[in-house]
């Protein structure tokens, strides 16, 4: 047990957006919270007894490991996570709107089928200095968030839409396949109801800013022709093809 609750509490507690320091929560040896083995999918919220899904707004996350958690089937909104840690997690079937990624490392986490991540008008959230090893990508969607400083090594990727995410200082090792790189958003949420034109995609473009996929293995990317790849530094390799 992570405190000296029990989780359906902890649970409830996030939903009601109590503060991680209220929480009685242990902390690991690198002085984080310890969130280890959190279950918030489908089944687990069953078996505790809560209404699914799980459902957190504008929560702050800062030095939490979620080493083995089960984010799954999650809707997060406006939400910050600082300096976590992601470990054999499972983040799947869920949406995150304009949540930010600072400081995090993933490590063999299981992204598959997640919307990573939607806009809220202007506001597609980010990912900075984060780490991506060895994770599972599989039919993501993104909007236009900023991934900047950010690393992705050896993770599996297959029918993932970054759409117009903007990059910047960005490296990426290993085999991309099945990847899309857009110029502007075209999975953004562009209108209320269907009526009213929140956004103009064209005002955030993708301007692939030193990303450096010299170590990349393409199989089937595609680039936008519109993209400006001058600051992308591509593979020499002849296996590598677009």
């Amino acid at each position: 047990m992570t405190s000296e609750y029990s989780w359906y509490s902890i649970v409830h507690w996030l939903k009601k957006g109590v503060e991680l320091d209220r929480m009685g929560l242990n902390r690991t040896e690198e002085d984080l919270y310890d969130l280890q083995h959190l279950s918030v999918d489908y089944q687990s919220l069953i078996d505790l007894g809560i209404r699914f899904p799980f459902i957190i707004k504008k929560y702050n996350f800062e030095n939490v490991d979620f080493t083995n958690s089960a984010l799954s089937d999650s809707w997060l909104s406006f939400c910050s996570f600082k300096n976590c840690i992601f470990k054999n997690s499972k983040i799947q079937k869920s949406n995150f709107t304009a949540c930010k990624f600072e400081n995090c490392k993933f490590i063999k986490t299981d992204f598959s089928y997640s919307f990573l991540v939607q806009n809220y008008r202007y506001n597609a959230g980010h990912f900075k200095n984060c780490l991506f090893e060895e994770c599972h990508f599989k039919d993501n969607d993104f909007t236009f968030p900023v991934i900047e400083d950010c690393t992705f090594l050896k993770c599996k990727f297959n029918w993932v839409n970054f759409d117009g995410s903007r990059f910047k200082n960005t490296v990426f090792i290993g085999k991309l396949k099945r990847v899309m790189f857009k110029k502007y958003s075209v999975t953004a949420q562009k209108t209320f109801l269907e009526l009213f034109k929140i956004i103009k995609v064209n005002k955030v473009e993708n301007m692939m800013e030193n990303v450096d996929m010299s170590n990349a293995e393409f199989g089937d990317v595609d680039f936008d022709k519109k993209l400006n790849l001058s600051k992308v530094i591509f593979p020499t390799n002849e296996n590598s093809s677009l």
